[in-house]
């Protein structure tokens, strides 16, 4: 009787380990998903990209970086509304100057980011108002590069080379 009682007090603890591993799974992978971008970005030649935008989040083992998702149906008719500048919280903003990323946050301090992949031609921010998507394009380059920059830490934390020269672009999620 006594081994009967440890077997089943061994089979709930198993069962009660598996639902607590469950449930932190799936913790895991709603935050992964919480943490993935896309991003619609428009060329000179009318192409339509998709790109996904996946921070790396440490410890947590998840695909990050930045790809293109898929190519979308060409269309020079529609146009993306390209902005240079957005407010993302009290006293915050980003904005677009003589071809740097400029942050500034509430208590006056800002940020300049240079990048040497080209100069930043037009942005938009994310809904969660935590990073924008900046694209980058030098003068005489047939191509362009895409970045993520985190508003938090003020640093550009993925980008994704683009083989035409992208003129707007907008997150759709």
């Amino acid at each position: 009787m006594d081994g009967r009682r440890k077997g089943e007090e061994l089979e709930v603890h198993v069962r009660q380990l598996s639902i607590a591993v469950v449930i932190a799974l799936a913790t895991v992978v709603s935050r992964a998903d919480a943490q993935r971008y896309r991003v619609l970005v428009a060329t000179e030649t009318g192409q339509r990209s998709v790109i996904q935008f996946s921070p790396c989040i440490p410890a947590e083992g998840s695909a990050c970086g930045a790809w293109i998702d898929r190519e979308a149906t060409a269309d020079t008719g529609i146009r993306i509304a390209s902005t240079t500048a957005a407010q993302f919280g009290p006293g915050d903003s980003l904005w677009l100057d003589h071809g740097a990323i400029r942050i500034r946050n509430a208590n006056g301090r800002s940020k300049t980011i240079q990048d040497q992949r080209g100069t930043a031609t037009a942005l938009a921010l994310a809904p969660t108002r935590d990073y924008a998507f900046v694209i980058l394009r030098k003068p005489d380059a047939p191509s362009s590069t895409v970045v993520m920059v985190d508003l938090s830490t003020r640093s550009v934390i993925a980008s994704c080379p683009m083989a035409d020269r992208a003129y707007a672009l907008a997150v759709i999620r």
